[in-house]
């Protein structure tokens, strides 16, 4: 009894994995029928197809990307983990499947059953490309770009390659599209516009070869032709191509640019490489085999900006490095303090190449925020100027021993002017007045289009001319800088340093008791004060006094008498100020690195009120009568109390002292709010609101705070204020991932008349129909307290 039990156990047991296994294989596998390549910057990864569903997630540009399906103007991609809706404009298909209608007359239907209503038809021998698949039904995309769906057993299977077809009722593999046939003539589009060329492009080698000259002169750029070298060379703005005949080897500004196939001559007319062409001078290629169509987005198109060019980011960390090229590995040639916003130029491998104070630099993605296009504000409803991008110059990784690379870097120690190259540099140096010029034998410069760095309202001018195999560089100063010249890495650099130095002085009254003065140097610089009865001493150790006098005398001041300035040293300069007074109340030192200004405030009299040091007021904007704005059917009043009564709950579990303004639906006013802060003389006090704009797109996260000069007791806590607005910021972006609007300044009442450092967050748009959605959910509203209490408490240093 026992083995038969076991006998029929195991068969049984056999037959069930076999049923186990059978359904296993019978279920199909994600086919992917085509895959793509992000285009856009930093692009959402969306729950469904439209931007009113959630963000689940975030895809770089140039991120390989498997397309499952579409709908719309979506389609819903894969990435590792990640899956979701991507806007089909920010997509470009690099991979394509293709099937063959094998029906006299198909049906084309918005769906995968015969339910479904018909979109269109296809005929025997239509090419349709596939999107993916449902069941029996392939998801596909006929020749006039509409998304439908084909049952399985009506199409075959094609090959771009062979021309052939195979039949298949099953989902098919992915099949990478092929090169079209080099008897069919590609069409060539410039930013939708269709391109007319006396020599037609060519396939050769699977390779397209495009007319270079028409397509470079249509992109802005100016072409000239060296029949004795047999070289091109074209010219848009700073930007220089050499592409010589023949050669895979061009360069875009002294860079190399490998080639597979070389350029050649066809009927007196250049044929080059489409990605060369298409993309030396910044723009965008896109191949279309079944088509056969190019498109060609130029760097300088307008519809860069719509589909989400980055143009602006914003430092997100305390102080990051800017180096010359897209890694880790390049120089570094400066640095960013954090808020600041850098214009962006382009992008590679995850950096930034940016603008900044005249030159330009790389900086990480990951240490810097995204400042869009479309949210920067524009309220008056004025068009914005526009203005000409900087120089984009990239620093190669390898400098050749004939050739030079100039390049400049802003630090605490003031200006370096780089001149370097692979072997020995040596250069005749000749200085008269206001001018340094390096003559170079047997090297010329890759970089030649110049440089300027601004030395207080003046400048110091860069120019560099190759002739032959020689370069001369000649650097323009302002009248009386001082510099020093040098050589360094065992003479392949030459350089140049201007060291940090007084470059103006100003002074700005405040009020009847106050007074600034303001010390604006060449880079930030550090510093150590003391008093001695009624003078201040500031020393500023390794910024030398410039050409500013060495004494300022003030008849008319409540509490300034004079200021003497010395400098001791000159290889390690220290320069003293002494601040003499008719009696100093109170005083405070600090700088504000966004102008390298160091902000010397005095006032006369009775020492400033000191805040207790555990005493946040909290303000839930609006209130009563005053609904705030209004937006989707939500009064802001609420979602502001909300939110605040959320933060002093988190706050007082951690024994702060809380005070509120209002804590139920209760009108105030302005002046209100601030006399119970003022009352209570808090150390903190922060407004919370939510933000409006008659442009429903805009959307994101801004803190506010104030601190003029012209407010001696405002000016006298900018440090302060700034970082409150920081900190709460901060923790608001980090947390609720919306986009970061930044901190900024603004004369709100609730800032202006608070005693105490204050700020003002607008934590989400009521208007933009995503963010409205989120705050009115208490989730959302509970991380935005979190981060809000947060960032009180880190400015609290608790």
């Amino acid at each position: 009894m026992f083995d038969k039990q076991s006998r029929y156990y195991t068969k049984n047991l056999i037959g069930l994995l076999l049923i186990a296994v059978m359904l296993i294989i019978a279920i199909p596998d994600q086919a992917y029928a085509s895959s793509g390549v992000i285009t856009g910057s930093v692009v959402n990864v969306r729950s469904g197809p439209g931007s009113n569903y959630t963000i689940d997630g975030n895809l770089l540009k140039d991120t390989e990307v498997q397309i499952i399906e579409s709908q719309g103007d979506w389609y819903k991609i894969s990435k590792g983990s990640l899956s979701g809706w991507v806007s089909s404009s920010l997509i470009t298909m690099t991979q394509e499947e293709q099937v063959k209608v094998i029906g006299d007359l198909v049906n084309l239907r918005s769906g995968p059953d015969t339910s479904y209503d018909k979109v269109a038809q296809a005929q025997k021998g239509d090419i349709l490309t596939m999107l993916g698949t449902s069941g029996d039904w392939y998801q596909v995309k006929n020749s006039d770009g509409v998304s439908c769906y084909v049952a399985a057993y009506l199409v075959e299977k094609f090959n771009q390659n062979t021309g052939s077809s195979s039949s298949s009722n099953a989902p098919v593999e992915k099949t990478p599209a092929a090169a079209a046939s080099s008897s069919q003539t590609p069409v060539v589009y410039m930013d939708n516009k269709k391109l007319s060329f006396d020599v037609e492009p060519t396939i050769e080698n699977g390779r397209t070869l495009v007319p270079l000259r028409a397509i470079f002169e249509a992109m802005g750029a100016t072409v000239q032709w060296n029949d004795a070298t047999r070289t091109v060379t074209a010219l848009k703005g700073s930007t220089k191509v050499v592409l010589p005949i023949g050669s895979t080897q061009p360069t875009v500004n002294g860079v190399e640019w490998p080639l597979d196939v070389p350029a050649k001559i066809s009927q007196s007319r250049t044929l080059a490489p489409l990605r060369f062409v298409g993309e030396a001078f910044g723009g965008t290629v896109d191949w279309n085999g079944t088509t056969r169509t190019i498109n060609i987005t130029s760097g300088s198109s307008s519809s860069n900006t719509a589909s989400g060019e980055v143009r602006t980011v914003v430092v997100s960390k305390e102080k990051i490095n800017l180096r010359s090229g897209p890694s880790t590995q390049y120089n570094l040639v400066a640095s960013a303090l954090q808020g600041e916003k850098l214009g962006v130029l382009a992008e590679k491998d995850g950096w930034y190449q940016v603008s900044r104070s005249g030159s330009t630099a790389w900086v990480a993605g990951w240490v810097v925020n995204v400042a869009w296009e479309d949210e920067q504000s524009n309220q008056t409803g004025a068009v914005p100027e526009t203005s000409t991008p900087d120089p984009v110059t990239v620093m190669p990784i390898f400098i050749p021993s004939d050739k030079i690379w100039i390049s400049s870097s802003r630090s605490q120690d003031g200006i370096k002017i780089v001149m370097e190259s692979g072997s020995v540099i040596k250069a005749d140096i000749n200085e008269s007045a206001n001018q340094i010029s390096y003559e170079i034998n047997g090297k010329t410069v890759i970089n030649d289009g110049g440089l300027t760095e601004a030395i207080g309202a003046n400048k110091l001018s860069l120019t560099a001319a190759n002739e032959s195999n020689n370069a001369t560089v000649k650097i323009t100063l302002p009248a009386g800088t001082k510099y020093t010249t040098a050589s360094e890495n065992g003479g392949k650099k030459e350089v140049l340093i201007i060291p940090n130095q007084i470059i103006r002085i100003s002074r700005e009254v405040a009020g009847t008791t106050g007074d600034n003065i303001i010390i604006y140097t060449l880079a930030p610089c550090e510093f150590t004060s003391s008093v001695n009865g009624d003078t201040l001493e500031v020393k500023l150790p390794d910024t030398a006094m410039g050409l500013e006098r060495t004494e300022y005398k003030y008849s008319i001041s409540p509490v300034l008498d004079k200021m003497t300035i010395s400098q001791s040293g000159s290889g390690d300069p220290i320069t003293t100020l002494k601040i003499d007074t008719k009696g100093i109340g109170d005083y405070k030192v600090f700088q504000t690195p966004d102008d390298n200004a160091l902000n010397i405030g005095l006032i006369a009299g009775q020492k400033s009120q000191v805040q207790r040091s555990n005493v946040v007021v909290l303000d839930a904007g609006h209130g009563g009568k005053d609904c705030g704005a209004i937006g989707f059917g939500t009064n802001e009043k609420d979602i502001n109390l909300a939110i605040t009564l959320r933060v002093g709950q988190i706050l007082e579990n951690q024994g702060v002292n809380v005070e509120y303004t209002r804590t139920d639906d209760t009108y105030l006013t302005l002046t209100e709010r601030t006399d119970i802060a003022n009352s209570l003389n808090a150390a903190v006090f922060v407004s919370i609101h939510n933000n409006s704009a008659t442009n429903a797109a805009a959307h994101g996260t801004e803190t506010y705070y104030y601190a003029p000069i012209t407010d001696s007791d405002l000016f006298w806590q900018k440090a302060e204020r700034s970082r409150l607005a920081n900190c709460i910021q901060d923790e608001l972006v980090s947390t609720l991932g919306r986009t970061d609007r930044g901190v900024k300044q603004d004369n709100f009442t609730v800032l202006v008349k608070t005693q105490m450092p204050s700020a003002l967050a607008e934590i989400s748009f009521l208007s933009n129909s995503e963010e409205n959605s989120l705050l009115v959910t208490s989730i959302y509203q509970k991380r935005a307290a979190q981060a809000i209490a947060d960032g009180i408490l880190e400015y609290l240093d608790k």
